[in-house]
């Protein structure tokens, strides 16, 4: 016999955004309800605040616009769901 684990996360379940630099890992979160794309858009555009590293993002670049869009979507998707008769999963990897 063979199971198979799986792991789900509907729009609802999303609380927060936890931005983290991948070089010194210091984060910082926030709500979804306080989610700004303005915001999130000097985050993108500006150096780590505590060790100096780049984002990675350019200002105008395709790639901004993209991550820019997603937090938008994020913090508008789980009202736009909310009385549908539609729901979205997100299949995540599962913990060991």
């Amino acid at each position: 016999m063979t199971f198979e684990k799986k792991c789900f996360i509907e729009t609802s379940d999303i609380q927060a955004v936890r931005y983290e630099c991948t070089k010194c890992q210091v984060a910082f979160t926030v709500p979804i309800g306080q989610l700004d794309p303005n915001e999130a858009a000097s985050f993108a555009n500006t150096q780590c605040a505590y060790c100096g590293a780049p984002s990675g993002f350019a200002p105008g670049t395709q790639e901004t616009k993209t991550f820019l869009n997603f937090i938008t979507a994020l913090k508008d998707i789980s009202a736009v769901l909310a009385a549908r008769n539609l729901k979205i999963r997100l299949d995540i990897k599962c913990g060991e």
